[in-house]
C-alpha cells in the first residue's frame, strides 16, 4: 500500500492564496487612508501657516488697514494658494477685525480660517 504523500492539497493552497489576496487588499486600503489623511493634515498645516504669516505681516505693516475684502494668490510649498481677507471696523475705533479664509488656488474649500484684530499705530 503507497503511503500518502506530504503537501498541501489544491483546495489548501487555494484558501490560503484567497485569505493572503483579501489581507492584502485591506492593507492597501488602510495605506491609502492613511496617505490621504496625511497629506491633508499637511494641506490644512500649511494653510494655516499661510494664514497666520498674512495676520502677522498685517499688524507689522506700517499703515491701517483698509475696511473690504481682497483676494490673492500666493505661492507657497510648490502650491498656489488662495487667500481672502476681510478686515472690518469693529466698536472700538483703534482697531480692526480681520477674517483670513485660506483654500488650494482650484478649490472652494477652505482649508484654515482665522479671526485676529489690528490695532492702530
Amino acid at each position: 500500500m503507497k503511503g500518502r504523500q506530504g503537501g498541501f492539497t489544491l483546495l489548501e493552497v487555494l484558501v490560503a492564496l484567497a485569505i493572503f489576496a483579501v489581507s492584502a487588499l485591506v492593507i492597501m486600503e488602510q495605506t491609502t487612508r492613511s496617505v490621504h489623511q496625511q497629506t491633508r493634515l499637511e494641506e490644512k498645516t500649511i494653510a494655516l501657516w499661510i494664514a497666520e504669516n498674512n495676520l502677522a505681516q498685517l499688524r507689522l505693516d506700517n499703515h491701517w488697514p483698509n475696511t473690504g475684502n481682497t483676494e490673492n494668490i500666493v505661492n507657497t510649498s510648490e502650491r498656489n494658494w488662495r487667500v481672502q481677507q476681510q478686515i472690518e471696523n469693529t466698536a472700538n475705533e483703534s482697531l480692526r477685525k480681520v477674517t483670513i479664509i485660506v483654500s488650494r488656488e482650484a478649490s472652494d474649500v477652505s482649508l484654515a480660517s482665522l479671526i485676529g484684530y489690528v490695532g492702530e499705530h
